[in-house]
């Protein structure tokens, strides 16, 4: 316990000192276009949330999967599905063209494809082309909608298929996944995935699972034999005890870590915005053994847990790693389902 009563997890503290030194088959309609439960689908490329009740199948394409709605009921027996692909985009073609290059190859598959609108949409924060058209099936008239997106170098490409009576229905819980989705950019080559987070490290750091109080870190290389310490970024996550605010958390953790690293010195602290979450960061200088080291934490919230990052260097070798902690700290992604998920329409 803290001085004020107020619970830290002390493994969680001890550690960064120590780690310094070295579904169903078939849904009631309403039920599943309510989608109370959210499944993450993590690859290199995106992030993206699909109701816990629907199938995913992986590469049906060159490149993405595919999610597949449950049975709604036996006088409907028709799944919709939305196809995701990735392609990078190595010709510098614009969003337009790639657009229309897709459009030509769709109406080579699909009897009758009949374009109904096409233009600039808008779904969350991302901004791209849609198109909405129609076509016909062995099932009768059938929807299709196409929002395509360009972003870091690659053209992102959903398409969502279904019965055409059943459009308004489906709508809702397709525009969710689509403002949801996060597209993840290319920082670096080695990307390290869990079931909480993604993060990416340059190709010559080390990735160690395991290290006390941390669930990853990434260690730069030795700098020569006389190199005596490898700056590094781990990162941890904790559930917030109940009554415990993520502002006294971070004060409490703060407060702990100047108390317990030797020789420690406040440098600054402010607050931080991790995308567009609200964090706290705190600067410091302490000393592990002869070496006086520089360490920022930042700690950010994520629904009722917080992640822990450390960012540590040794002076004055700290400041030019800062661009590179920068980058790697961008790369992260939670896999949390996002709030806007369960929000009505």
């Amino acid at each position: 316990m803290t001085r004020s009563g107020i619970s830290i997890s002390r493994w969680l503290v001890g550690a960064i000192a120590r780690c310094l030194v070295f579904s169903s088959t078939a849904l009631a309609s309403e039920e599943f276009i309510e989608a109370t439960q959210w499944r993450t689908i993590q690859q290199r490329e995106i992030l993206f949330f699909l109701p816990e009740a629907w199938k995913v199948e992986t590469d049906v394409l060159d490149s993405g999967f595919e999610g597949i709605s449950p049975v709604t009921s036996k006088d409907d027996p028709f799944q919709e599905r939305i196809e995701v692909d990735v392609v990078e985009d190595r010709d510098g073609r614009s969003l337009t063209e790639f657009a229309t290059e897709e459009i030509v190859g769709l109406a080579s598959r699909l009897s009758n494809l009949t374009i109904i609108t096409s233009g600039p949409v808008e779904h969350g924060e991302h901004i791209g082309l849609g198109v909405e058209a129609s076509y016909t099936s062995s099932w009768g008239e059938m929807f299709v909608e196409i929002f395509f997106l360009k972003t870091e170098g690659r053209f992102y490409e959903f398409t969502v298929k279904g019965q055409a009576q059943d459009l308004d229905r489906f709508r809702p819980i397709f525009d969710k996944m689509l403002a949801s989705m996060r597209p993840i950019p290319a920082i670096f080559d080695q990307v390290y995935v869990n079931q909480k987070f993604l993060i990416q490290f340059p190709s010559n750091w080390e990735i160690r699972e395991g290290l006390p109080g941390t669930v990853v870190a990434g260690v730069s290389p030795r700098n020569g034999r006389d190199d005596e310490f490898r700056e590094r970024v781990t990162v941890a996550y904790e559930r917030l005890r109940e009554g415990m605010t993520f502002e006294i958390y971070a004060s409490k953790m703060f407060g702990v870590l100047l108390e317990r690293l030797p020789g420690s010195q406040e440098i600054s602290r402010r607050n931080v915005m991790f995308g567009n979450t609200k964090g706290l960061a705190l600067e410091l200088s302490h000393k592990i053994q002869r070496i006086r080291t520089t360490l920022e934490v930042l700690i950010v919230p994520d629904g009722r847990q917080v992640f822990v990052f450390n960012c540590a260097g040794r002076d004055p070798d700290y400041t030019s790693f800062k661009p590179i902690f920068s980058r790697i700290l961008n790369s992260f992604a939670s896999t949390t389902p996002p709030p806007t998920l369960f929000e009505d329409p």
